[in-house]
């Protein structure tokens, strides 16, 4: 895996997490927990953001190709019910966690 796939593969997740926490913000109903994962979903933005300033700066002129869906993944889950929804989202940072690790693994520096 390049430097260009990396960032693209942080970019793409964290899209993932803006999705997720807005699924938590609509599961849990509170208005304390609504603010916090709407919070969440700001942070991510944030992120979001940087790495794709730092996508732009390294590769000038090239064009970011993301998935074309990356909301697909939480098909299937119960947005209505709370605990579904934070199994997937430790399910979710276990799988970043791998990639993560494996990114580790293949950098030299």
């Amino acid at each position: 895996m390049n430097r260009q796939e990396a960032i693209r593969i942080a970019i793409e997740a964290e899209i993932r997490s803006q999705n997720l926490y807005k699924a938590l913000a609509k599961s849990f109903r509170t208005p304390e927990s609504e603010q916090i994962f709407k919070q969440l979903v700001q942070y991510e933005e944030i992120h979001e953001a940087k790495m794709r300033e730092l996508f732009a700066h390294e590769f000038p002129g090239i064009t970011l190709k993301l998935m074309d869906d990356l909301s697909m993944e939480l098909q299937g889950v119960k947005l209505e019910d709370p605990k579904a929804v934070l199994e997937f989202a430790i399910s979710r940072e276990e799988l970043a966690q791998n990639i993560y690790m494996k990114l580790a693994e293949q950098t030299p520096d």
